[in-house]
């Protein structure tokens, strides 16, 4: 028996919720809600439950920023960033081929998605070492995993935002980014509505024991909160997000035509 065509079958064959399974976005968005004070320096700590930040990094990869993830440990940088890049509709689907890929995206099209995040100037590194620090001259953004900490703060990796997922701190290094990701009252009143979804119905004991509630509720993945309605939720506020800018460019083009007649 050939393993790899069977394993082709099997992957072509499986619902798009399945895609996903192990990418723990309600563990990225419930996980991380501790609060404690904003400090000098642009330093984000928690202070707004970690949903919030996780939409200001959703924005700041839509920017192509330079982006550095670190953790000592690897499977926690793997986990966060595949979660996070898993709320971007179409961007993990690569070039698979699978029939419930073909749909979504074909549904995607429509909007000019998935967005080219990742190219020559702008890559995704999930796990950055030493040996690789030529290429940092060649960048101009990426999102970036290391548990090197020689590596995070090195001058030639010139973050613009650094995420330690360990200390659970967030530090924007630019006075403008830090304004042009603040969420807006239509963005707050997004994610508030996501954190009580997501927070609703789940009692201590399930909260102590996260593993075991995901496997439960991963039994009906569309429910309000689950992992399906998450990044639902996400591709809806892009789309909306990107044909807003679609109409607001369109009337400028528009007003500048008429100035000119």
């Amino acid at each position: 028996m050939n393993i790899n065509s069977t394993n082709k079958e099997i992957y072509h064959s499986l619902d798009y919720s399945e895609l996903f399974f192990g990418f723990s976005l309600r563990n990225l968005l419930f996980n991380f809600k501790e609060k404690v004070q904003f400090s000098d320096r642009f330093l984000l700590k928690f202070s707004m439950n970690f949903i919030k930040k996780v939409l200001m990094m959703f924005k700041a990869l839509i920017l192509e920023k330079r982006i550095l993830v670190y953790s000592n440990k690897p499977s926690a940088l793997s986990n966060f960033i595949l979660a996070l890049l898993a709320l971007l509709p179409g961007t993990l689907h690569f070039t698979m081929d699978n029939s419930a890929i073909n749909v979504v995206e074909a549904g995607l099209a429509d909007y000019a998605l998935p967005l080219r995040i990742f190219n020559n100037k702008t890559q995704l590194l999930l796990y950055f070492t030493i040996n690789n620090f030529d290429l940092f001259d060649s960048l101009d953004g990426y999102l970036l995993g290391t548990t090197n900490s020689m590596i995070k703060g090195h001058k030639k990796a010139k973050p613009d935002i650094i995420i330690d997922l360990d200390l659970q701190k967030i530090e924007i290094f630019d006075e403008s980014l830090k304004k042009a990701l603040n969420l807006n009252d239509k963005e707050k009143e997004f994610i508030n509505n996501l954190i009580k979804k997501v927070s609703v119905n789940i009692s201590e004991d399930e909260k102590k024991s996260w593993k075991q509630f995901e496997m439960m509720k991963s039994l009906n993945p569309e429910w309000e909160g689950s992992e399906d309605w998450i990044r639902q939720e996400f591709s809806k506020y892009l789309k909306q997000m990107l044909s807003e800018l679609t109409l607001f460019f369109n009337y400028l083009k528009n007003h500048r035509q008429c100035k000119e007649n």
